[in-house]
């Protein structure tokens, strides 16, 4: 027995596929995602759990994006490469910022 969503006249399938052509659209996204989550949880003095979900953001566009290099993805990981080096840009930017008001 089949289970689908019915949008309109589409299944669920078929209104995701753009997302499925493009997987670097969907790893950026979801590494922006936990790198905010990571934000709002630096901003709210969670150093420790910020630091982790900011991680986890980092790693998961890093890691998407060797992998992309490896599925020879060369615009994909043109496009998930930078998102990475931002990130860890504004990562120690945060954390020495942070660290100068706790002194």
């Amino acid at each position: 027995m089949h289970l689908t969503l019915i949008l309109g006249n589409l299944t669920l399938r078929r209104a995701l596929d753009p997302l499925f052509k493009y997987p670097a659209l969907i790893a950026i996204l979801a590494s922006v995602w936990w790198f905010y989550i990571g934000y709002d949880d630096l901003q709210q003095g969670k150093r420790k759990v910020g630091l982790q979900w900011q991680l986890l953001g980092v790693a998961l566009s890093l890691g998407f994006s060797i992998g992309a290099v490896f599925s020879k993805m060369w615009i994909s990981s043109t496009v998930a490469f930078p998102v990475a080096s931002i990130e860890i840009i504004l990562m120690l930017r945060w954390y020495r910022g942070a660290g100068d008001r706790n002194v």
